[in-house]
């Protein structure tokens, strides 16, 4: 409830500051991020509508034909179990470090007295914030669930991270659905999506206490964020820079998720680490790309959006020579 009143009051005031400012509705000024009323935007959007859409129907259809997916108790038999100063699994617990650091220095990023990343509506910021946070306790989740891995552990692990994936949709939501209409439905999709990132994870514990584990929903959950960013990125024109950049995150991951297969044959090639270490390393440093982006990118010179007033990030502010390079 605190955080939808914060987001309510977050959206309130984008809207005040618009009005204030001409932004919205001012003839002849479009709104950033959308392209000229026209049939082509007309298109676009029913495009864009379609493919969510489609989503949401393709994950209907996987829970209705696929089985209930209970959690392998092999998961838990990870190749690289060595001790080290007194530390159970001790390369894949340290390995969520960088979980933490990265976390931190996105809600640095985000929280400081001159924070290093703008907005251009206050509400914008919520997924960000709610990312970072959850980045964070991943990395201590995963420790905990690595030092010793059962079921159990593994919920605390699971939980976090599915708020990652659900913060991320969120933020892809309001940055490529257009300036006034992405502010409103971020306000209402990022408490929703943390809601049912978090209930499938608690599902999935549920079933397995009673012997009959499904991790659909979670599967769903992680696969959302990942065939969404490259939906939004290629059908909705982009309201700030570095777009790209969401790509980049997500080849990391994929990585990732690769080298997670890859945990036995990669330790027994050298015994000096498993792929399931690996894999940490390369998801952190997706996030670490993420909060890079975030740093880098400014708000798009849109139609003449920025001679209306709109917020640009600090570091065109500052100056476009050494960052200067849109990656647009």
């Amino acid at each position: 409830m605190i955080l939808s009143r914060r987001l309510a009051r977050d959206a309130a005031s984008g809207d005040k500051d618009m009005t204030e400012h001409g932004r919205a509705g001012a003839p002849g000024i479009p709104e950033p991020g959308l392209p000229e009323a026209g049939p082509s935007a007309t298109r676009r959007r029913w495009v864009l509508q379609g493919a969510g859409l489609a989503l949401l129907a393709a994950a209907v259809a996987f829970l209705a034909l696929v089985p209930p997916i209970p959690q392998s108790t092999a998961y838990h038999s990870f190749a690289d179990q060595r001790q080290l100063w007194g530390v159970p699994n001790a390369w894949n617990v340290a390995s969520n470090i960088p979980f933490l650091l990265v976390g931190l220095a996105g809600l640095w990023s985000l929280l400081a007295r001159r924070p290093s990343v703008a907005f251009a509506q206050p509400v914008e910021r919520w997924p960000w914030l709610s990312f970072f946070a959850a980045l964070a306790l991943t990395g201590i989740g995963s420790a905990v669930y690595h030092w010793r891995p059962t079921n159990a552990t593994l919920l605390w692990d699971r939980l976090p991270l599915a708020l990652t994936f659900m913060a991320v949709l969120a933020a892809l939501i309001g940055e490529h659905s257009g300036a006034r209409l992405g502010s409103r439905v971020a306000t209402v999709a990022l408490p929703l999506l943390l809601i049912a990132g978090a209930a499938s994870v608690l599902y999935w514990h549920g079933t397995e206490l009673r012997g009959a584990g499904d991790l659909r929903p979670y599967i769903i959950v992680q696969a959302a964020p990942l065939i969404w960013a490259p939906v939004a990125l290629l059908l909705y024109p982009a309201r700030y820079s570095h777009g790209r950049t969401y790509l980049i995150a997500l080849a990391f991951y994929l990585s990732a998720k690769g080298f997670e297969t890859l945990d036995g044959p990669l330790y027994a090639a050298g015994e000096i680490v498993g792929g399931h270490a690996v894999k940490h390393l390369l998801a952190a440093t997706a996030a670490w790309r993420l909060l890079d982006m975030l740093r880098v990118r400014r708000l798009l010179d849109v139609g003449g959006a920025r001679s209306a007033g709109w917020a640009v990030d600090a570091t065109d502010r500052a100056g476009r020579g050494a960052g200067g390079a849109a990656d647009r």
